[in-house]
């Protein structure tokens, strides 16, 4: 009767480490079996993005992929989206001082809707933006910076995640 005991705490143990590694498989992509991060998607579909609204009040900036050269747009690729999560809005001073208002768009549709970030000096972590839900930049377009008002030029981190587009069905 021991011995059967013994057996049924083996198995229970066995059921217990299966049930702790089984997430770890589940986190892969079972077509390619690689990782996944929190959001759903492969590393290799996370972006930085950086662009400075460097003129000053009125700067625009079509930002570009951290390592990127000055020219070379960020442009989301066809059959894509961009899903931006994240953004942080650097003065190019030591020690900023007042207010910043910086408005983030989709350049060429930038009249359709754009993320507006106030952010002061006095609130250090009012320069640094998490968006819930993402703002989604559709295939073609590019994200673009602006400086609206602030005492000094501003550089913009972005960062974010590319997702496959499905064609939507005829008749739906």
């Amino acid at each position: 009767m021991i011995k059967n005991r013994c057996s049924v705490i083996e198995v229970i143990l066995v059921f217990m480490l299966l049930a702790a590694i089984a997430p770890a498989y589940a986190q892969a992509d079972r077509r390619t079996h690689h990782p996944i991060t929190h959001l759903g998607v492969s590393p290799d579909n996370m972006l930085s993005l950086v662009g400075a609204a460097a003129e000053g009040i009125g700067g625009i900036d079509n930002l570009i992929l951290v390592g990127g050269s000055e020219g070379e747009d960020f442009t989301v690729p066809s059959g894509k989206a961009f899903i931006l999560t994240d953004i942080i809005i650097s003065p190019q001073v030591f020690s900023p001082t007042g207010e910043y208002l910086v408005q983030v768009t989709s350049s060429p549709e930038f009249f359709t809707t754009a993320i507006s970030i106030q952010s002061s000096a006095a609130n250090p972590s009012s320069f640094q933006v998490n968006l819930t839900g993402g703002k989604v930049f559709t295939a073609g377009s590019k994200v673009q910076v602006f400086l609206v008002f602030g005492d000094n030029p501003v550089e913009i981190n972005a960062f974010g995640y590319l997702v496959r587009v499905h064609p939507r069905h005829k008749g739906h």
